[in-house]
């Protein structure tokens, strides 16, 4: 999930204005399935936070 979250804000950036209503669509699905699939808050957050590595460290955490 983390991952995903990372991939969908990367290519917002980058992908044609005409294409950012289909990644808007996808990240609002991915939202929905945290909100569903993870009861305690603490794992929504972890679940919820972008992480292109996958290893469990934040974009904003590491400063990047």
């Amino acid at each position: 999930m983390r991952r995903m979250h990372a991939l969908i804000a990367d290519l917002s950036t980058t992908v044609p204005s005409e294409r950012r209503a289909t990644l808007h669509y996808w990240q609002t699905r991915l939202r929905r399935s945290v909100a569903i699939n993870f009861a305690d808050a603490d794992d929504r957050a972890a679940a919820s936070t972008e992480d292109r590595q996958g290893l469990g460290v934040s974009r904003r955490a590491s400063g990047t």
